[in-house]
């Protein structure tokens, strides 16, 4: 049962709740075609899409793949790694999009590891001190190469 604010497990009576259904695999197709180009990227949406919502698939595995396909965020990171060659896992796409932005990182800054830990930490803090917004120190280099892939 859905959870409201107020805690109640019903609307207000002025509310309007709206559902919000899965996409259909010709809507997350064009999707996927309009964020990059090219005969072979779209051959390997459709190689991804044919296998990742392929009817012979388990049911509830493939209604998980097409509810984490149905969202705009993790559909961008799909297309992204569909540009690049790589092949996504649905239900590992953060840890995939981490490897390949710390790879990056490491790549720009000749063989320097991504500092993890450190950067964790300082976002633990931040959100306990209730800040939303990293500042560029002393993490400015990694936010660059962060936020580069999605600019």
């Amino acid at each position: 049962m859905a959870q409201f604010p107020s805690g109640a497990s019903k609307p207000p009576s002025t509310a309007r709740v709206y559902a919000l259904e899965p996409l259909e695999r010709r809507q997350i197709q064009e999707f996927l075609e309009r964020q990059e180009g090219g005969a072979d990227y779209r051959e390997r949406c459709e190689e991804f899409l044919e296998e990742a919502l392929a009817p012979s698939k388990d049911p509830s595995l493939r209604q998980g793949n097409l509810r984490v396909l149905s969202n705009p965020m993790d559909l961008t990171v799909v297309a992204d790694m569909l540009a690049r060659g790589d092949k996504p896992d649905l239900f590992r796409l953060q840890k995939q999009q981490y490897e390949t932005m710390a790879a990056d990182f490491s790549a720009v800054h000749i063989g320097k590891p991504f500092p993890l830990a450190e950067f964790s930490e300082a976002v633990f803090q931040m959100r306990l001190g209730d800040r939303r917004e990293l500042t560029p120190e002393p993490f400015g280099e990694l936010l660059e190469c962060m936020c580069h892939r999605y600019a």
